[in-house]
Formats: structure tokens, sequence, C-alpha cells
């Protein structure tokens, strides 16, 4: 997200795999580096670097953290039921009123469109629409041969639970490992270990050295 400050035309994108692969072109001309690249995807960076390694071989192992999907069932798991059946000019200004009242929600909304490419808006149908696309489809996630490491935290909640079960049931790499983080065993349950940035550091790098070894 940050590069947008200073590019705005480098916005979020559903073909992730495009930019990476020029990422990993530039990287492979760098000193020092060999072929054991690792790719690492945290936060919304899950579903990024799930879509760059369904297509490129050169990665030879991936940390997902979490692994995401499907960005369109992530966005729009809440508006269900009775909400779903309000006219749209009323939600639209329910969500609009809401965000008047909250700056912080204003903001990260604003921002999060922004990011993407897109004028913030409530209308809720032309968002659904748009993030249509933001998906890792279950051809590409064959095509996932590399060691691959998923990471969730109970606190993720069902939806970010149930992508990381079907990510790591879904890839066609021998080498597959779910780490699900909790308060009993990790004393982390929140997204991305933010409560605990050690234990979850600990585990990718644990993993890591499995895989590749020290050096």
């Amino acid at each position: 997200r940050g590069a947008v400050h200073l590019y705005p035309d480098c916005v979020k994108r559903p073909d992730f795999e495009i930019p990476y692969r020029h990422a990993i072109d530039f990287l492979e001309t760098l000193p020092g580096v060999d072929d054991r690249i690792i790719v690492a995807g945290l936060s919304f960076g899950g579903y990024a670097a799930s879509r760059f390694i369904s297509h490129d071989r050169r990665v030879k192992a991936a940390v997902l953290n979490s692994p995401i999907v499907d960005v369109h069932e992530l966005s729009f798991s809440q508006w269900k039921g009775a909400i779903t059946k309000m006219p749209g000019f009323i939600l639209n200004r329910l969500i609009e009123a809401k965000m008047r009242r909250s700056p912080l929600t204003y903001a990260l909304k604003a921002y999060s469109a922004w990011s993407a490419g897109m004028e913030l808006t409530t209308d809720v149908e032309a968002m659904s629409e748009y993030y249509r696309e933001w998906r890792v489809p279950d051809e590409m996630l064959e095509e996932i041969t590399c060691p691959v490491l998923a990471m969730v935290s109970k606190g993720d909640g069902p939806i970010l639970m149930a992508q990381a079960e079907k990510f790591i049931k879904s890839v066609s790499s021998e080498n597959r490992e779910l780490h699900v983080f909790s308060l009993d065993r990790d004393g982390s349950d929140d997204h991305c270990q933010l409560d605990n940035l050690s234990r979850g550091r600990q585990v990718m790098f644990d993993w890591i050295d499995e895989i590749i070894g020290p050096g």
C-alpha cells in the first residue's frame, strides 16, 4: 500500500502474479542472491503471494500469514441476511451515516479504496462486483508445488480459518503445513500474531530453516 503515495498508479490489483514476476526478475540481478527464493505474504499479502506462487516456479518456499483465496468472500461475508434485502439507497445512507460518526472507519475505507485504485463509495453492489475477480481459483491452487507454510490465528475468525484450510488442502505441494495459533499453545491468537510477533516469527523461521537449511 505504501507505494501508492509516491506512484498513484501503483495500486493493488487482482493479478499480483504480474508485478511479483518483475520483482523477482530484478531480485535475481542483485549480488549475493542465489536460487533459494522464499516469498512471505502478510495479511493481504497472503492473497498476493498465493496468486504469485501459483505462476512462478522460481519460488523455493512460501509462507502465507494467512492465505487468502477469495477476497470477495472475506470482504462481503458480513452482508448477509436481512441487510441484503434492504433497498440499495437506504443501505448506502446507513453506511454513509456510520462513516460520518466514525472518522477512523471513514479513513480506513477511504485509504483501502484509494490503494486499490478506486474512489470511496458506499455502493455495496458496485464494490461487490469490483472484487469478484480477486480470487485464487482451484486451478491456480493446484499449480502450487513449492513447500508452503500457512499460518492463521484462531482470533482471525471462521472465514480466514476456512480459507487457510482450503488453501492447504488444495495445493499440490508435498511439503505443506498449517499452523493454527492459539493462546494456550502459542500465547497468540491475533491476526498475523500482532499480539505476539516473536512467536509468529519463531514458527516461520524455524520452518524456513528446515526447508532450506541455515546459512
